[in-house]
């Protein structure tokens, strides 16, 4: 049985906003798309040492978001998206 730590469950500089608090659903975002930012549009993986992490795109916050906000966020996605797959010759 190998036993190893993972640096990337450190704690990050942002988690202490969650400190002695209960789960948030911010909270629950954040650490499901590995401590990185929400609303920030992610494509590429990102190497980690010997690991990658590969991030969703998960934008979220209070108050709703607006339509013309809404199509900016998936235009930018669509773009982003494109490219990469032009990157690795899939299109």
């Amino acid at each position: 049985m190998f036993l190893f730590i993972l640096n990337i469950f450190e704690k990050k500089p942002y988690a202490s906003r969650f400190e002695g608090k209960d789960s948030s659903i911010l909270m629950r975002l954040i650490a499901g798309n590995d401590w990185l930012p929400v609303n920030k549009t992610y494509v590429d993986c990102v190497e980690y040492g010997e690991f990658k992490i590969c991030p969703a795109t998960i934008y979220a916050r209070m108050p709703k978001w607006k339509v013309e906000e809404v199509v900016d966020v998936v235009l930018e996605v669509i773009e982003k998206a494109l490219l990469h797959l032009k990157k690795i010759e899939e299109i």
